[in-house]
């Protein structure tokens, strides 16, 4: 007995793109050809499929479990070792996150007894007397921001907080959950994904192209325009913005190997004295009001939200200056489901791109335009060269549980892109600041 691709998708409840992709991995080939060269799966590759969707379901990669089924040198028992490792650090995540719900929740000690006055000083400090660091704080925020806005607005102004600093609060407490998912990873699995972005020569989807036609959508700028580069990574999109207009770049990133990938870059094209790498939370710039001609933030906007940039990004801006972003958006009203549940927690505000051009008007930008990147716009210079390097990667640091982690999170997001790449897509939006 055999069954055509469709035929063998439809058994499983899979995705007949799904087979394709474990085609070109090698996971799950055909075992013959029939007429128009159409594959035929036997009841071997039947039985090979529904081992793939059990280990699938005890959470194990696909590079993995190729390695057991072809016979590699891993064996199933250390493989689900390694899962059993993986589960347990995820355990004690949630159980930290508990702990942190149960501080919300006000059970923490130290919290001032009923009737003792407050401001913003007194609350910090005694916070921070109950464990909270500045990333906890944030979360305690977002979390009543989210369950309770009005409850948060009222106690924010119990606190004697200024309004313009309620609204910058308010609106960052609205971000997208990814940011505050960075301030949870370790400091050790941070460490690992950094290494494995190492030297790639974009952190996003893009390409000089791009940038390009995004920068011809901003319309006249200023002989020499201050730029400001927000999350700019090893600076792909900086040294492009610094090369075409002339001016000069000022790239804020928080993690110093991605400036000083930057810095090397800049040196090597001869623009080291227009391009100035900057340490610094995109959430906390310190910049004085009108510096910029134009703000860029190239695939970085996400950490922060859209609302929530707008609203600490627009005063950095000078009159009539232009703000340009990226940002994943849905590509249709009806999104797969494994596609929503995996940014559920990283982009749970993930929304179309007409939705932002409505945003930037409310925020007091007028748009002027903006596109779709292609889907080999994700290929070329960002989960192609991954792909290519998460095998080396995996040999010499897969024996740590973090790097095991950042390597099989990148892995399962190229999958899904694979599988779903007609679904979501990142855009250019493109505005100018009224006023």
């Amino acid at each position: 007995m055999g069954w055509t691709i469709g035929r063998l998708a439809k058994r499983h409840g899979l995705s007949r793109s799904t087979l394709l992709h474990y085609d070109a991995i090698g996971l799950l080939r055909a075992s013959a050809r029939g007429g128009g060269d159409y594959r035929v799966y036997d009841a071997a590759d039947d039985e090979r499929l529904a081992a793939i969707r059990r280990y699938r379901r005890a959470g194990l990669p696909l590079a993995a479990i190729r390695d057991l089924l072809d016979g590699g040198e891993n064996s199933l028992a250390s493989i689900l070792g390694r899962r059993v490792e993986d589960l347990d650090a995820e355990i004690g995540e949630r159980t930290r996150q508990r702990a942190f719900a149960l501080k919300l929740l006000g059970r923490a000690e130290g919290l001032p007894p009923a009737g003792i006055p407050l401001d913003k000083k007194r609350w910090t400090e005694l916070l921070r007397a109950t464990g909270f660091s500045e990333e906890d704080m944030r979360c305690w925020h977002a979390v009543f921001e989210r369950t309770d806005p009005e409850g948060h607005l009222r106690f924010l102004e119990f606190l004697r907080i200024p309004g313009e600093e309620i609204a910058a609060i308010r609106a960052f407490s609205s971000a997208p959950g990814r940011i505050l998912n960075l301030h949870r990873h370790t400091e050790r699995y941070m460490d690992y994904f950094l290494e494995l972005m190492r030297d790639m020569p974009r952190l996003a989807p893009g390409g000089r192209e791009h940038t390009l036609r995004a920068l011809d959508l901003a319309g006249p700028l200023p002989e020499q325009p201050r730029i400001l580069d927000i999350g700019c990574g090893p600076g792909s999109a900086s040294l492009v913005l610094a090369e075409r207009t002339g001016g000069t770049v000022t790239a804020v990133d928080l993690h110093q190997r991605f400036l000083d990938e930057l810095r090397e870059r800049a040196r090597a094209t001869g623009l080291e004295d227009r391009v100035r790498p900057v340490r610094g939370d995109m959430a906390a710039l310190a910049f004085p009001p009108g510096s910029f001609d134009l703000v860029w933030a190239e695939g970085s906007i996400y950490l922060m939200g859209v609302e929530a940039a707008l609203a600490a990004w627009r005063p950095l801006l000078a009159p009539g200056g232009v703000l340009v972003f990226s940002e994943i958006y849905w590509l249709t009203d009806a999104p797969p489901k494994d596609a929503q549940d995996f940014f559920a927690l990283d982009c749970p505000n993930m929304r179309r791109a007409e939705d932002d051009a409505a945003a930037l008007r409310a925020a007091g930008f007028t748009p002027l335009g903006g596109f779709t990147l292609p889907p080999e716009a994700w290929t070329a210079e960002y989960y192609g060269p991954l792909a290519d390097r998460l095998p080396g990667f995996l040999k010499a640091h897969g024996h740590v549980p973090e790097a095991r982690m950042a390597a099989e999170a990148m892995q399962k997001e190229i999958e899904l892109f694979q599988e779903h790449h007609a679904a979501y897509g990142y855009a250019f939006q493109v505005a100018r600041r009224d006023g």
